[in-house]
């Protein structure tokens, strides 16, 4: 049985760590980094040993931004709000569309720290081919602009506190990319399949399980 969840806007209750996507172990309710000193030679015998472990790189990775973590959450939730006033009140648009806007803001924390290593240009086109498949590049070069959803002032505001306020278009773009396939997919899970690399595809996979009827 999986002992370790994805709390979509989580908060450690241990060491008050707070992140979009938090890894939260269900035998203590903390985050993976704090249960695992909770638990020690317990976490030996969990069948989320591997799973765990990878959390805890990327909590510790996050922990490193935790300087301007709020900074992420607060775009997060304005960027859910954006989306879901943009594709209306039908409730599986709305759904995919807070998907769309969670998963995004969680791989953006991967290309600011790819940024900080090789600049801000040399590190878009790193995280865009690590991230994403071909076939998202094909679509997005290709999907409409979504007009209806105004992130330019939420993606220039998130780059100027990291230092890359050149790519914030690039990014605002991508993102319409990202919301447009989305909601033209057959849900998140397909989505992900089809058009996000591995092991990216586990933020969505871990999470939205659910959402595959059968499941």
């Amino acid at each position: 049985m999986a002992r370790l969840r994805i709390a979509r806007l989580g908060t450690c209750r241990e060491c008050g760590f707070a992140s979009p996507f938090l890894d939260i172990c269900d035998l203590t309710g903390l985050c993976a980094e704090c249960s695992r000193r909770r638990l020690g030679r317990t976490c030996s015998r969990c069948p989320d040993r591997d799973k765990c472990d990878a959390a805890i790189k990327g909590i510790r990775f996050m922990k490193e931004l935790e300087a301007k973590l709020d900074l992420f959450v607060d775009f997060a939730n304005a960027l859910i709000a954006r989306s879901r006033e943009a594709v209306g009140v039908d409730d599986r648009s709305a759904r995919l569309s807070e998907i769309a806007a969670l998963a995004y803001s969680k791989l953006l924390m991967g290309l600011f720290h790819i940024i900080g290593r090789t600049g801000e240009k040399d590190g878009l086109v790193v995280w865009i081919r690590t991230v994403f498949s071909p076939a998202f590049l094909r679509e997005a070069s290709v999907a409409p602009p979504q007009t209806a959803v105004h992130t330019d002032e939420l993606f220039s505001g998130l780059c100027r506190e990291f230092g890359c306020s050149q790519i914030s278009d690039v990014l605002s773009r991508l993102y319409d990319a990202v919301l447009y396939t989305m909601l033209r997919s057959d849900g998140p899970l397909g989505w992900a399949a089809r058009f996000l690399n591995p092991p990216f595809r586990n933020i969505i996979f871990e999470e939205f399980r659910h959402d595959v009827p059968g499941h």
